[in-house]
């Protein structure tokens, strides 16, 4: 495949933590923008985790109030920056495994109506929340821990997980997704220090939200450049 790279030039991160609304997050919405102020990237993905915890079993609206008050947060901080944020989530179902599952394409209504799927599984998700707007990864599908799902029930793999800290195994991941006819995606899952910008989903044109953002990924019409390295879906 002959592609121009160079066409390729906005940054964007699809799997990021901020710090008080993921349990593992370190850093502020703040300090997540500065970082990847500093690698030129021109966009980010806020993907919080979102289970059923001791905040969602006293008040399960007010765990989504929580939530959106994380991203609201970070969509500020972002505006001050000049970087496009974009509202992501990392879902785990019932506590029934550690698989999760990355959704773009959302907006701040599917907060509230991904709470009322929490004590459910993703095959019930899958077909009543769904929409044709919303694309589910299953995140790191190989990682210690997890196993993958049914393709049935899922548009994509995040194939290229790139937390040093994991090991995530990309090949049995990519072959998964090439195998189920599954979309490929890739993030840093930061959480730590010195582990942001990992890996960047490149892009010819910046996508002014999460609507575009989700055609982007639908088309595959990106690049991966893990620290320099190319790698094209």
């Amino acid at each position: 495949m002959n592609i121009n790279t160079e066409e390729y030039k906005f940054k964007i991160e699809l799997h990021c933590h901020s710090k008080n609304y993921s349990p593992c997050g370190h850093f502020s919405a703040k300090e997540i923008v500065e970082k990847y102020k500093a690698k030129g990237y021109d966009g980010v993905v806020l993907s919080n985790h979102f289970f059923i915890n001791d905040k969602y079993l006293i008040d399960k609206k007010g765990y989504g109030d929580f939530f959106l008050e994380g991203y609201l947060e970070f969509q500020e901080e972002c505006k001050k920056a000049g970087i496009v944020p974009y509202l992501g989530m990392e879902i785990r179902f019932n506590k029934i495994s550690n698989n999760d599952f990355l959704l773009y394409g959302i907006n701040k209504d599917d907060i509230y109506g991904a709470l009322e799927y929490l004590d459910k599984d993703l095959e019930t998700f899958y077909k009543e929340f769904k929409r044709d707007d919303i694309l589910i990864f299953q995140a790191h599908p190989y990682r210690n821990g997890c196993t993958p799902e049914k393709p049935d029930f899922l548009d994509g793999a995040e194939a290229f997980n790139m937390h040093p800290g994991h090991n995530n195994r990309p090949p049995r991941a990519v072959k998964f997704a090439k195998e189920n006819n599954l979309l490929i995606c890739g993030g840093s899952d930061f959480h730590e220090e010195g582990r942001e910008a990992m890996i960047a989903t490149c892009t010819k044109t910046l996508p002014e939200n999460e609507k575009e953002l989700f055609e982007i990924l639908k088309a595959q019409d990106f690049i991966l450049n893990m620290q320099g390295s190319i790698i094209i879906p």
